[in-house]
């Protein structure tokens, strides 16, 4: 998808659902972290437990448990993803099937890959190199004769493309907008980019263009209705839903409610969704982390300026640590914080600080933060002076909303529940809370 979009909010649709921090190794390590997610929305919706059952792996075979450990369902598969709307998306040898609730094969025979777009409660297959669409009860809505597919539905509709070209299908399998494009992106905002002769524009899901394609390249509307285009050789835009230029630049990069502004080769002002300069400063670089955390550089007399930054809203400087002694977290609860790792830990929230001795910093929930104190991980509470909630005995450890914590050790993997008593022995060498 030809999206220019960073992360936002609390989940972030990256291989890595649960890199909340800059640590990027740490949860790398956990196998069951990455690959496609139903977690894509509120922190409400990731939960250790779908329809109360974990797929977990043991002995190179994997199958399902419940919250007390016990096998639901047997380890007869080679690969195994969560449940959803009660069906679930299973390997056996080489090709994928779906399972209901009771393990039973749904499909007589499997597809090369299924991806269930759990939103739009349909299955995208593959097979022989090909696309097509299938029901949640198996059946089939088209055959296997795209391409490529998009990501997921929006606005009803799912990007598709063949030989004739690209356009767009519903959940029925009908084609909405003929393949006629040389190029079609998901919609956003209630806007499709296509491209069609050699140019950019924007269309309607009814098929009529919003605005006319006469951008040299252009990329999708984000969530505050913004949209970033090529405007000339030379130029490049940020452009609101009825194409108003709202201001130029060499380049624009971000996805709201900040954007990089490229204004002379190298160097930098920042922008404001419209269109307004968010403050007075000149950068050299700028890499935003969040909303309103980034990574800023400018030259100040002799000396070079390097920080990530916490700004407010208003385009002060709530919170900066040097570049060399800082780390970074977005909280599940969208809060931004700047970690300076100087003298331990200091957490810098907008309205708090919060010290530790040292370590690193894996999550931040609105009331627990996830620690790892040099020698093994656990969890404590969000206060100035911290309880400890799940004892400091992990290698590895994710938080999630169902108050449930997958932790590792030596390779192992279990589940303990926000008390820290174990449910789920560390028996198992894999695990998986997404749906594939």
């Amino acid at each position: 998808m030809k999206s220019n979009t960073k992360r936002q909010g609390l989940f972030f649709i990256v291989a890595s659902l649960f890199l909340l921090t800059s640590c990027l190794s740490y949860l790398n390590d956990i196998p069951g972290v990455s690959g496609s997610t139903y977690c894509t929305g509120e922190w409400s919706t990731c939960k250790t437990f779908y329809e109360s059952k974990l797929a977990v792996k043991k002995n190179d075979k994997w199958g399902y448990i419940n919250s007390s450990g016990a096998t639901v369902i047997p380890f007869d598969y080679d690969d195994a993803a969560a449940f959803a709307n009660g069906i679930a998306v299973v390997k056996i040898n080489t090709l994928s099937n779906i399972i209901n609730s009771k393990g039973q094969k749904i499909l007589p025979t499997g597809y090369t890959q299924i991806i269930h777009d759990v939103d739009a409660g349909v299955l995208k297959y593959k097979s022989e190199g090909k696309w097509g669409l299938l029901s949640e009860r198996g059946t089939k809505i088209t055959e296997a004769i795209y391409d490529t597919m998009g990501n997921a539905f929006a606005d009803g509709l799912l990007s598709v493309s063949s030989s004739a070209g690209c356009g767009y299908i519903d959940k029925n399998g009908v084609v909405k907008v003929p393949l006629t494009y040389q190029e079609a992106y998901s919609f956003t905002r209630g806007l499709g980019l296509v491209k069609t002769g050699g140019l950019y524009g924007f269309i309607t899901p009814t098929n009529t263009f919003a605005l006319a394609s006469t951008y040299i390249d252009g990329y999708s509307f984000d969530a505050y209705d913004r949209a970033i285009v090529q405007i000339s050789e030379m130029a490049y835009g940020l452009i609101d839903k009825a194409g108003t230029v709202l201001c130029t630049g060499d380049d624009i990069t971000g996805s709201g409610p900040l954007y990089k502004v490229e204004v002379d080769y190298g160097t930098y002002h920042i922008y404001k969704a419209d269109g307004t300069r968010f403050n007075d400063d000149v950068y050299t670089y700028v890499n935003f982390y969040g909303d309103y955390l980034a990574n800023v550089e400018w030259a100040e007399g002799v000396n070079t300026f390097d920080k990530v930054v916490l700004f407010g809203q208003d385009g002060t400087i709530l919170r900066a640590v040097n570049y060399t002694d800082a780390d970074w977290i977005i909280g599940t609860d969208g809060k931004e914080y700047v970690i300076d790792e100087t003298d331990g830990l200091e957490i810098q929230g907008s309205d708090s600080i919060i010290d530790l001795p040292g370590g690193r910093v894996l999550m931040i929930t609105a009331s627990h933060i996830v620690y790892h104190n040099g020698t093994k991980a656990g969890v404590i509470t969000k206060t100035a002076a911290q309880t400890i909630v799940i004892p400091f005995e992990y290698d590895q450890m994710v938080l999630l909303s169902d108050n449930y914590a997958i932790v590792g050790q030596y390779s192992t993997y279990g589940v303990v529940n926000i008390h820290g008593t174990v449910v789920v022995p560390l028996t198992y060498s894999d695990f998986n809370f997404l749906v594939t």
